[in-house]
């Protein structure tokens, strides 16, 4: 049966003409655009037919006939819905229940976006700290060095120096390379003392690193002449150290370490230079080189090592330890253990983090659980080796990255503190905050003052839809279907698309009431700058937000399929031929059972620690 269309105003509204799909009846209805409309009805009543199957279809097959003959012979074919006409559809996107995405790098921060925009914020403003000695690094100018050098005290005297190249295979042969160059004096790394290797010999046994070479020596003054001869002695000795310089202070014996390298003048340790591609796991410039930026490898399973952690050492906690084999080495362990001051009679999840460093490690001339693993390796051409292996390797947390997927220059990338592995464990709310809380220059805040403003715009965005809990680390493919779709909401409103219709698939689904709410204030937002929302749903709250309700039915599948009401809530609360009015109204009622079932057998789940 159609439904007769009722009469148009000035209003615009999304018309559907004689629609066939599935189950429906050959019906006609408006759907008015820039609005809220709400699909409920019985399970099977053909809601998904109209909604997915009929508008959404339609809106994807006109899509893909606008692309040009080329494109489309790539594309599959798709069929025109069984529906005679359908006016006014404006570019369609589907938020449905579908299942988690199986791909092992897709993240939380990577589905929403965030990650990218993390990227860039570290690259633009994000500082390298040596992991080693925990010094800033950058590059140094010769302007800056003559800065920080000029501040001396009056008449102090330096060394200005540079090293010797520590890819120099013979230093006699450097030393006279430099002689022709008119370098003729040295200084060693412990002492003042200058050595005029044109009169005087140096020993063939002494290392490149144990020798500097004088560029010039003089007493600061702050006036021009000293400035510009400084200066020109820097550059000079950049050019001959290969843009590493050393200003020592003759009266106090300390050496300034420089370079023009980004790394760290002290230790020596280069590191590449932030940019977006840096902080990507996904790109071989970012990727940790050991697990190539997946986080886990395979390899020793601690939790299959020790799978029982409540066990002590004593009772066999160590799993490998307990066969007739491993008897001896068990004992050795004992020993090893008590001597250590290493409880052996308690639980291995009550020790230490440096008992269990010392368990694993070793000391001395104990190899400890390592060194006992890599004996194993080392036997690996004995079958029983092989087999003995096999049961204890797995999926563990890349040891090199500790599971961050980077690689070392951008996990020594911070900004406040906080570099993007500790950022993107944190709970989107906490994320939240930090940048809520972050403190920039004025120079900072002009670079990247848009790039906070759209980071803080999408994390609350998931703050108010409810998933304020979840880390931007989490895997894609661990997240329910509900928390999946809300991701996408959020997504679909932080790209700012207007003049789109959303059509989503109960996204109340896991939704606490007290969110409910928050996911309505959502869809209001993104009415309000406007989009048409098209929902499939059955919550009370939802429905009676809504500024348009259609109900399909009246019954399931073959006795579904037509329109048994549409207008707004006071309209449905007053209808006849409505279902849910019924149970709205309270004419019908839910029989609840007088008694439930009690069982004896119970499924006890004993410390989880899963996940949040």
């Amino acid at each position: 049966m159609t439904q007769p269309l009722k009469k148009q105003t000035s209003e615009k509204f999304i018309r559907v003409i004689n629609a066939r799909q599935n189950n429906l009846k050959n019906i006609s209805i408006d759907i008015p655009r820039n609005k809220i409309t709400v699909i409920t009805g019985l399970s099977g009543s053909g809601k998904s037919s109209l909604a997915f199957n009929t508008l959404y279809a339609e809106g994807q097959r006109r899509f893909v006939e606008s692309l040009s003959a080329y494109t489309r012979q790539f594309l599959e074919r798709m069929e025109k819905p069984e529906v005679d006409s359908i006016i006014g559809l404006p570019p369609a996107v589907a938020i449905q229940q579908k299942p988690p995405s199986h791909n092992p790098r897709s993240t939380v921060g990577t589905s929403t976006e965030i990650y990218d925009f993390l990227r860039v914020l570290y690259a633009r403003i994000g500082r390298t700290f040596c992991y080693k000695c925990g010094k800033e690094v950058k590059k140094d100018t010769p302007q800056d060095i003559v800065k920080n050098t000029v501040e001396f005290p009056e008449n102090t005297r330096i060394y200005v120096m540079f090293p010797v190249s520590p890819q120099t295979k013979n230093l006699q042969n450097e030393l006279n390379r430099l002689r022709e160059l008119g370098f003729f004096r040295a200084v060693r790394r412990d002492s003042n003392e200058i050595i005029d290797f044109e009169k005087q010999e140096i020993h063939s046994n002494l290392l490149n690193e144990d020798l500097y070479i004088l560029a010039d020596r003089l007493s600061i003054h702050n006036d021009q002449d000293t400035i510009s001869r400084l200066t020109d002695s820097v550059e000079t000795a950049f050019g001959m150290g290969d843009g590493r310089v050393i200003i020592r202070d003759f009266d106090k014996g300390k050496n300034y370490k420089y370079s023009s390298i980004y790394e760290c003048p002290d230790c020596e340790i280069i590191y590449q230079e932030p940019t977006p591609q840096l902080f990507s796991f996904n790109s071989p410039l970012g990727a940790c080189p050991h697990c190539q930026g997946f986080g886990r490898t395979i390899g020793w399973d601690e939790d299959l090592i020790i799978p029982d952690k409540s066990k002590s050492l004593e009772d066999g906690a160590i799993h490998p330890l307990r066969t007739e084999g491993m008897q001896k080495f068990f004992f050795e362990f004992l020993k090893f253990a008590e001597k250590s001051g290493i409880p052996i009679n308690i639980p291995y999840n009550e020790l230490t983090k440096e008992q269990t460093e010392l368990i694993w490690s070793g000391k001395g001339n104990f190899p400890g659980i390592n060194g006992y693993l890599k004996w194993v390796e080392e036997n690996n051409y004995k079958v029983q080796y092989r087999v003995l292996a096999s049961r204890y390797r797995g999926y563990t947390i890349c040891k090199v990255c500790g599971g961050s997927r980077l690689r070392t220059s951008a996990r020594q990338v911070y900004i406040q503190d906080m570099n993007i592995p500790k950022l993107i464990k944190l709970s989107i709310e906490n994320v939240w905050e930090f940048f809520n809380n972050l403190k920039l220059s004025e120079y900072e805040n002009k670079i990247v003052g848009q790039i906070i403003i759209e980071l803080k715009r999408r994390l609350k965005l998931l703050v108010d839809i409810g998933l304020e809990y979840l880390t931007l680390a989490r895997l894609s493919h661990t997240l329910s279907g509900g928390e999946i779709q809300r991701i996408n909401l959020a997504t679909a409103l932080g790209s700012s698309l207007v003049g789109t219709l959303f059509i989503l698939d109960e996204p109340s689904i896991g939704l606490h009431p007290t969110d409910t709410g928050r996911l309505i204030g959502i869809l209001k937002q993104m009415r309000d700058i406007g989009n048409t929302i098209l929902v499939v749903e059955h919550d009370l709250d939802i429905i009676q937000s809504a500024d348009h309700i259609i109900e399909l039915g009246p019954k399931s599948g073959e006795l579904g399929g037509q329109v048994v009401f549409q207008g707004n809530i006071s309209e449905l609360m007053t209808s006849k031929k409505s279902i849910t009015a019924e149970y709205l109204t309270g004419k019908k009622k839910f029989d609840k059972p007088r008694k439930h079932r009690l069982s004896n057998n119970f499924v006890s789940v004993i410390n989880p620690r899963e996940n949040n």
